[in-house]
């Protein structure tokens, strides 16, 4: 993925999946593990669709990979607004 080569700190990218993935509305999740992030818990960062995205609207959530040990240990997934996003497949990986 062209975001690892640009960031370093980046050791996994995540396709994450909620119950609306039909929708074309739905925007395309990924869920980066970030070596040294700051732990500031699901805060995600949203970019408007593109060609790349077939329009859809792309989320990002960086996690560090205390964060990411601790959401696979609890195995509930991402929450975020009373929503829950599941760890799907992996994209990439260092």
């Amino acid at each position: 993925m062209g975001h690892m080569e640009q960031d370093p700190g980046v050791q996994k990218v995540f396709l994450l999946q909620s119950a609306s993935e039909t929708s074309p509305r739905e925007p395309i999740k990924l869920l980066e593990v970030v070596e040294g992030t700051l732990e500031v818990g699901i805060e995600p960062i949203g970019f408007p669709g593109s060609e790349r995205t077939d329009g859809r609207p792309l989320v990002i959530v960086d996690v560090s990979p205390r964060e990411y040990a601790g959401i696979r240990r609890r195995g509930k997934g991402v929450r975020f607004n009373g929503t829950v996003w599941k760890i799907a497949e992996e994209l990439a990986s260092r």
